[in-house]
């Protein structure tokens, strides 16, 4: 299994189970994940079969339009969410990706469109059933995660 993580106030996450998307968000993916043993019986399986966490890492570029401090308010949560799995998962790999190693440069609306392209039917409809009813300002935190999970799973986007 592989989580990904694009932080922020408004976190994306996605989880992919042998490369394939099975569950996606917005906000704190730990009480979806986290084992809870009265609840999921098969929540303890997931703990044993995390092999990777990759999270963003929140990067301040030279001539770019990003605040500092906000960048920083980033990193935090980026540490906090990777500490959490780190904690849950010790023998997972956990990884920090800085945005232009896994989407280079191309413009949020064309990188959605070519992450949809990248998903299978089945996924879409999990893109679709996890972010219904969410607000469009939120979704794009949950297809960032989308897409840098699709990345860490070395698929083309």
């Amino acid at each position: 299994m592989l989580l990904a993580i694009d932080p922020g106030a408004d976190q994306g996450w996605a989880l992919f189970d042998e490369k394939v998307l099975v569950r996606c968000g917005v906000g704190d993916f730990r009480p979806v994940i986290e084992p809870d043993f009265q609840k999921v019986a098969g929540a303890v399986l997931l703990v044993s079969v995390l092999e990777c966490v990759v999270c963003e890492c929140p990067t301040l570029y030279r001539g770019g339009k990003a605040r500092p401090a906000d960048v920083i308010t980033l990193a935090l949560r980026a540490g906090e969410a990777v500490g959490f799995a780190k904690g849950m998962w010790p023998n997972a790999k956990c990884e920090y990706v800085e945005p232009r190693t896994w989407k280079g440069q191309v413009p949020k609306d064309v990188h959605h469109a070519r992450i949809f392209a990248a998903l299978n039917d089945i996924e879409r409809n999990v893109v679709a059933t996890n972010l219904k009813g969410l607000a469009a300002s939120k979704r794009h935190n949950a297809l960032d995660a989308v897409g840098l999970g699709l990345w860490a799973a070395k698929r083309r986007v």
